[in-house]
């Protein structure tokens, strides 16, 4: 999404430090694990072509109000599941 928004109506991408994040963004997604950037999303394709850290709550090139869990679709754990997990397994060990 992030490098489509920087093309132009020629299909090319007009600034020069653009194009070498793209080319960054490529050759990390070539050497890369998708499962592992979903799962580790504050370290993703394009933070890592930025080398910039990610801010808390958003995601780089997507927009202003899209969250993490919005945009990787991972589920938010809350200290309540991680307490019912404790007492199954608790449970189970019974």
């Amino acid at each position: 999404m992030w490098k489509k928004a920087r093309i132009n109506k020629q299909g090319q991408y007009d600034n020069d430090n653009v194009q070498q994040v793209v080319h960054k963004m490529d050759e990390i997604s070539m050497n890369i694990d998708s499962s592992f950037v979903n799962r580790h999303y504050s370290n993703d394709v394009l933070t890592q072509a930025l080398g910039t850290k990610e801010h808390n709550g958003r995601v780089h090139g997507v927009g202003g109000y899209v969250t993490p869990t919005m945009y990787f679709h991972s589920v938010k754990k809350t200290s309540k599941d991680e307490v019912n997990i404790l007492v199954e397994n608790e449970e189970l060990r019974r």
